[in-house]
Order: C-alpha cells, then structure tokens, then sequence
C-alpha cells in the first residue's frame, strides 16, 4: 500500500492522520505549502521591531489610555498564542498595563468560545489575568451608518470604544472577501446578524477566491474597517502545519496586500487536471463541518477540472465539534448553506470524519452523499467505484494535505467564478 500522512485536527490533539491506497494506483500529492518553514521566536519579534507604514505598537501606545485587541476564535487556525504575548510586552513598552487591556473574540456568528478553547487559543496564563470577552453579534453594539457599498454597519461596541486598536489574526484564501485577514477580522467578525446577514447574503453563487481587484466585499470590508478605527494588524501567513511562515505587523492595508502577494507565491502551485480521485483535506480549517467546507470553495470550485466528470472527491476532515454552529448558515438558519448535486457538475463526493455523521452532512448536500468514520470503508468505496480491470489504467488520485491553503496560479487575476447549483435555503424549509 501507499501512505500518506495528512495533517489532522489544527487544536488540541493536533497530529497526523495516514490514509492508504493500492501500490499500483497513481498517486500525486501537492503538498508544497506543508514545506514551509516557521519564522521563528526571533523573526515575530522582528516583525514587532519593524512594522510596516505605522510607528511601532509600543509608540502608537503611549499617551493611549487602554487598548482593546480582536482575535479570531477557534474556528480559525491563527497561533494567537504566540503573538498575543509580544502585543502585550509592547503595550507595556509604551505603558498600557494589562489590567487596561482588552480582548475581544471576534467571532462574527460562531458560537462562543468554552474555556478550554480559549486557553487553548490565547494560553492559560493570558486567559486567567486578562480580561477576555466574547462578541456577541445582537447586543453591545454601536451604529455607523452604511459601507460604500450599502451594507448597515453596526459594530461592536467595546472594540469601537478603545482608544488603540488592534487587530491579530492570519491572510488565508476566503471565498468571498478574496482573503481573509485583519480587515475582514474587524468588518465581519465584529459585526451585527445584520451586518453579517447582508455579507452572506450577497453573490452565494459568484466566488471571488483569491481575487482582490473589483471585489465589491473586499472594498467594503477595507471601508468598515476605516470606519471602525482598526489602528493596527499582526497579520500571519500560515505553513501548512499551523506554524507561522511570514509575520506582517502594521498598516491593515500594507499588511494585507504584502500578505496577499506572498500568500500567491507560497499557496500556488500548479497540479495536474483529470484525476479519478481527489482528496481534499481540510487541515487548517477542521474544527467543524462549517469551517471544512471551505476547501469547497477554496480548491474544488475555482478547479473543477482538478477531477474528471464521473470522478470522485474525497473530503477529509477532523471535525472535533462536529458540526458546528453559525447563527446563520446552520441547520434550520435563516441563511442555511446548501450544496445542490449540480453544483459538483458530475463528480461524486464522499466525507470521511470520525467526528460526522449522514445527518450531519445531509444538513448541507445531497442524501446520497456517502459518510464514512473509517479510512478503510473509505477506501473499499474507492476500489468499488474505480478499481481498474485488466484492461484499464490504474486509478490516478492527487491529494491536497491543506486544501484550503490552495491557491491556482492559473486563476490569479481571473475575477469572480459563477458556480451553478450553490444556494441558501431559508429555515423554514426544516
């Protein structure tokens, strides 16, 4: 048998997971992102000393009288506790003491954080001597008025409130906003369920994966951001098994459009099209089935092509909370996310988590997509639908270790892909 070992579950029993397949199968793997080295203790506080078109945080710091800092929540894989540490020894620096520091956990419409994620999240000594609040996406929130774009800005009001503001959290491809970053940190993660609700809401069937330019929700994202006051960024490209590859402390625009150009040099590589089998793991974005659906959007339906028509795609995730809960694409959700059989446009899909189960999955596809918690039944799927006969070619499988961390070369600068089939269903429907 042939191995490979995938990266598996980004918290807490973060490890690998192997999955195997037949000798004389033909197996590719674009595993590029999972060779990128970490920075190091002594590139994050270099990036700290030397930030990018701002004063340094301890400088923007002094004559401040508190500083309030957002970060994303365990749905997302930023390494908060490695940087929170070195913003708080500059907040000291220009003297903001903790006892004036906030953090406010910008988790948009996820559920809140348990105790156990968030020591996981900022380490347990921060957690027990700092003040640590959740957003909650219906209360505590003040009126800004309306984006460039139209969207109703209403954000919270403890981060809008602070007098320095800063933002940490990591550029990852995103559906939609092009990137995920600081700004959409602070425009989405901190907004109302009408703020959120028209985010969602707009182009469910265009993705703009990795595209910058013209994109309407990346503008509106960077304007909101500029309303709330977001001061600063740390900013982290991620390598492939969670570790930090690049550090962008700074201006949010600067940060995220060198975080942007250096994420299409390290994410992008070329992969071959027409595979029988392709397995996308979700790894670093696993914590639950939400979240895992982004190598959906962020691999499969930009490349299409990566799989023949009649092929299969095999999803690969960790899932520890299952599920998972967003207060607006969930089951039974005014905005629940649905994946309609067309949109796979002829390929066959499989899940394979020890931590989902059919309904978990059927909430969100078609009844007739299969769920396995075992790699061997998974695999017996596989020999059953494409085992060759004598006369055929072996089946030919690429695996992407960290799918949503892909990136196509040959998409940058192609502007948005209209994908048939994707649409929201109103709850009521359950």
């Amino acid at each position: 048998m042939q191995r490979i070992s995938l990266p598996w579950q980004r918290w807490f029993e973060e490890g690998e997971r192997e999955i195997a397949f037949p000798t004389e199968w033909q197996l590719k793997c674009v595993d590029g992102v999972l060779r990128l080295p970490d920075l190091g203790e002594a590139g994050l506080r270099k990036a700290f000393e030397t930030p990018l078109g701002t004063p340094r945080i301890s400088e923007m710091a002094r004559g401040r009288r508190n500083a309030v800092i957002a970060i994303d929540d365990i749905s997302r894989p930023t390494p908060t506790d490695r940087l929170l540490p070195l913003v708080l020894e500059e907040l000291a620096l220009g003297g903001i003491e903790r006892s004036e520091v906030r953090i406010v956990v910008a988790s948009g419409a996820h559920r809140q954080s348990t105790r156990r994620e968030l020591a996981a999240k900022v380490g347990s000594q921060i957690l027990d001597t700092l003040d640590v609040v959740h957003h909650v996406p219906y209360e505590n929130l003040v009126d800004l008025g309306r984006s460039v774009h139209g969207t109703p800005i209403q954000t919270n009001r403890d981060f809008y409130q602070g007098d320095l503001k800063i933002a940490i959290g990591s550029i990852m491809p995103h559906p939609n906003a092009g990137f995920g970053g600081g700004r959409k940190l602070v425009s989405v993660g901190l907004s109302s369920v009408t703020t959120l609700r028209h985010f969602h809401k707009r182009d469910i069937d265009c993705l703009r994966t990795g595209f910058i330019a013209g994109n309407i929700q990346h503008e509106d994202l960077e304007d909101i951001m500029h309303k709330v006051g977001l001061d600063i960024v740390v900013e982290a490209l991620l390598t492939g098994s969670g570790g930090i590859a690049q550090l962008f402390v700074g201006d949010a625009e600067r940060c995220f459009q060198l975080g942007v150009d250096q994420a299409w040099q390290w994410y992008a590589s070329e992969a071959p099209v027409g595979a029988d089998i392709l397995v996308l793991n979700a790894f670093p974005k696993d914590y639950d089935l939400i979240q895992a659906c982004n190598m959906l959007w962020v691999a499969l339906y930009p490349n299409m092509q990566l799989v023949r028509p009649g092929g299969t795609v095999v999803c690969t995730a960790a899932c520890p909370d299952g599920a998972g809960l967003h207060y607006l694409s969930s089951h039974g959700m005014s905005d629940q996310s649905w994946f309609e059989e067309s949109s796979f446009q002829g390929r066959n899909l499989i899940w394979y988590s020890e931590n989902l189960n059919a309904y978990d999955v059927r909430r969100h596809f078609p009844e007739n997509v299969p769920v396995f918690q075992r790699w061997e039944a998974v695999l017996a799927e596989l020999e059953r639908r494409h085992q060759p006969t004598s006369s055929v070619t072996p089946p030919w499988v690429t695996v992407f270790p960290c799918a949503p961390l892909y990136l196509n070369p040959a998409n940058r600068g192609h502007g948005a892909f209209t994908i048939p089939g994707l649409s929201v269903v109103s709850g009521e429907k359950y």
